[in-house]
């Protein structure tokens, strides 16, 4: 079997990777062909968590890294409103 690089999205210090099961285990593969997406820290290559879909994987470093960055305004600064994000 050849080795295919896969399907990999980072977001933030996430990152979802397509997996496949074959004989040897789970292994990269295309977003076409994926099985699951495994969540993984960048930082510490551990593994967060198993999503069969990848909109599940998304929605969840998604919303960690909107927790992690929420922009709070000085008060001599002018523009948007709070809670706008550029």
């Amino acid at each position: 079997m050849a080795i295919s690089k896969g399907f990999t999205v980072i977001i933030g210090m996430m990152e979802i990777r397509a997996m496949q099961r074959t004989d040897e285990g789970e292994v990269p593969a295309q977003k076409s062909s994926a099985d699951s997406y495994h969540v993984y820290h960048r930082g510490s290559g551990r593994l967060r968590s198993k999503d069969r879909e990848f909109d599940t994987a998304f929605e969840r470093c998604i919303a960690r890294a909107l927790r992690r960055c929420a922009w709070i305004p000085l008060d001599s600064e002018p523009g948007p409103s709070p809670g706008f994000f550029y």
